[in-house]
C-alpha cells in the first residue's frame, strides 16, 4: 500500500551527511495524473497522485527552514505541482520568506497564478514542454489538444517574464522524429525565446514497464526507431533511443 504523505513526522535532516551542502527539497506530491507514454510513473502508481495537504506541507517546510534557513533556494519536489492547492501552498512559502523553484506541466494555464508565485518567492520555473511538434505531442500522449497545450506554455512563459521569474523548458527527442518535427520544435522554441532563459534537451530514454518500451516494436516498424542496447544499458535498466531512420541517437 502506498505511503500516505500526510502521515509521519517531519524528517530529521541532520542525519544526512553534509546535508547543509545540498539544495533543500520539499516534497509536495508523488506520482502524476497524466499518462505520457515515455514515463513509467503511471505504471507503478496507476496515475493515483498523492498530494500533501497544505497543513502537512507547512510542517515539512517549517522543519526544513529551521535546519537550512532562508538563504538557499528551495526546490519543491513534484511531477506536476497540484493545481488545486498551489495557491495556498505558495502563500505558505511567502510566510516563511524563502526563494523556491518547481516543475510544472502545460496541461494548465498557470499564468493566472504566476503573480502569486512571484510574491511568494518563486525564482525559477521548469516547464515539461517536451516538444513543439503537435504530431509528436500526440504520439507522446502529452496532449490531445496540442494547440492549447502550446498556447498554455506561451502564456505561462510570458507571465513569468513579466514578473521576473526565470524559466526553462525540457525537450525530448522522441521516437518517430524527423526533420519536419524537429524543425517544428525549433520554430516554436524560437517563438518563445524572448521569455526563456534555458532549454534542456535530450534523447528519450525507454524504461522497462513503460508503455514506450512496450510499443518499441511498433516504433521500429513505422519509423526505424531502435533501442541503444549495450551492457551498461542492460545493467542500469535504461535504454536511450535512436529516434528514427532519419535521426540517430548520436546525431
Amino acid at each position: 500500500k502506498p505511503f500516505d504523505l500526510n502521515q509521519g513526522s517531519p524528517i530529521d535532516l541532520s542525519v544526512y551527511p553534509e546535508a547543509l551542502t545540498f539544495t533543500p527539497f520539499i516534497e509536495e506530491s508523488r506520482a502524476c495524473p497524466y499518462a505520457c507514454r515515455f514515463c513509467d510513473n503511471n505504471e507503478f502508481y496507476n496515475s493515483k497522485v498523492r498530494v500533501k495537504s497544505p497543513e502537512k506541507f507547512e510542517k515539512d517546510l517549517a522543519n526544513a527552514v529551521s535546519f537550512f534557513g532562508t538563504k538557499p533556494m528551495y526546490a519543491i519536489l513534484t511531477s506536476d505541482l497540484d493545481y488545486n492547492t498551489a495557491k495556498e501552498k505558495a502563500l505558505i512559502m511567502k510566510k516563511y520568506g524563502i526563494l523556491w523553484s518547481s516543475q510544472m506541466d502545460c496541461f494548465h494555464d498557470w499564468s493566472i497564478l504566476v503573480p502569486i508565485f512571484k510574491e511568494s518567492g518563486m525564482k525559477l520555473l521548469n516547464l515539461g514542454l517536451e516538444s513543439g511538434s503537435p504530431r509528436i505531442l500526440k504520439m507522446m500522449g502529452k496532449s490531445k489538444n496540442p494547440k492549447q497545450y502550446l498556447e498554455n506554455c506561451r502564456n505561462i512563459l510570458k507571465s513569468c517574464h513579466e514578473h521576473d521569474i526565470l524559466t526553462r523548458v525540457n525537450i525530448l527527442i522522441y521516437p518517430g522524429e524527423n526533420e519536419e518535427s524537429l524543425n517544428e520544435t525549433l520554430s516554436y522554441l524560437d517563438s518563445i525565446s524572448p521569455w526563456l532563459q534555458g532549454v534542456v534537451a535530450c534523447a528519450t530514454v525507454a524504461y522497462p514497464g513503460s508503455r514506450l518500451m512496450q510499443d518499441m516494436e511498433i516504433y521500429e516498424k513505422e519509423y526505424g526507431a531502435k533501442l541503444v542496447d549495450t551492457p551498461q544499458c542492460r545493467a542500469t535498466h535504461h535504454y536511450p533511443i535512436h529516434p528514427s531512420a532519419q535521426i540517430s541517437f548520436e546525431k
